[in-house]
C-alpha cells in the first residue's frame, strides 16, 4: 500500500496542471507506482488470461518469493520531456532486482519491451503523477520554476511487500492502471 500524502501531493498536481495545460494525463490517485521492469511496449485490449501474461507471471513467481519487502520514501517532484513525476528513494539497491528480471524474461521473448538490451535497463525509481500528450506546454517557465519550488518536498513512503504485472489504461485526462497479477514477496516482512 502507497502511504502518499495527497493533502500535499493533490493541490500541487492541480498546481501544476495549470502549467501544462489541457489534453494532459494525470495518474489516478490509487495508481501511483514504482516500475521495476517495462515488459512490453504499449498493447491494447490485454487481459489477464493473454499468454504473454501468464509466462510472465510464471518466471516472476519464484523469484518474487525470494525477496523481502523494503521501504520507499518519495520526496520531491521533477520532470521530463515525458511527464512529471515523484522522485523515490528505496531503502534497498533495486538495480540487482532489475537486472535479475532482465535476465530472467528473456530478452529474445515476445515481453522485452524497451530493455532489449542489459545496458538499457532503467536506473530510476520513480512514481509517474502526469504524462504529457502534447506539447507546447501551456506555461513552461512557471512549470519549471514550481517544480524547483518543490525539489525536495515529502510526500510520504511506503513499505513494497508486492509486485504487480499490469497493463495501463488511457482515458480522457488520466492514466489508470489494471492489474493483471499480483504477487507477494516471499521472506519475512519488515517490522
Amino acid at each position: 500500500m502507497t502511504v502518499v500524502d495527497w493533502k500535499i501531493l493533490g493541490p500541487i498536481l492541480e498546481r501544476c496542471a495549470e502549467f501544462v495545460g489541457s489534453s494532459h494525463f494525470l495518474y489516478d490517485p490509487e495508481c501511483l507506482h514504482i516500475t521495476v521492469r517495462s515488459c512490453e511496449g504499449f498493447r491494447p485490449n490485454i487481459d489477464d488470461d493473454d499468454i504473454y501474461v501468464r509466462e510472465c507471471v510464471t518466471a516472476l513467481r519464484d523469484f518474487l518469493s525470494e525477496l523481502c519487502p523494503f521501504e520507499i520514501a518519495f520526496g520531491g517532484l521533477a520532470a521530463t520531456t515525458a511527464g512529471l513525476f515523484l522522485k523515490s528513494f528505496p531503502a534497498t539497491d533495486i538495480q540487482p532486482v532489475r537486472r535479475e528480471l532482465w535476465r530472467r524474461l528473456a530478452p529474445g521473448s515476445p515481453w522485452h519491451g524497451p530493455e532489449v538490451l542489459e545496458r538499457n535497463i532503467r536506473t530510476s525509481a520513480h512514481a509517474s503523477v502526469l504524462l504529457f500528450e502534447s506539447l507546447p506546454l501551456a506555461e513552461p517557465a512557471g512549470l519549471v520554476s514550481f517544480i524547483e519550488e518543490h525539489r525536495a518536498t515529502a510526500f510520504g513512503s511506503c513499505i513494497v511487500r508486492e509486485a504487480e504485472v499490469v497493463r495501463y489504461l488511457r482515458e480522457p485526462g488520466v492514466v489508470r492502471i489494471i492489474s493483471l497479477a499480483r504477487l507477494a514477496f516471499g521472506k519475512i516482512p519488515l517490522s
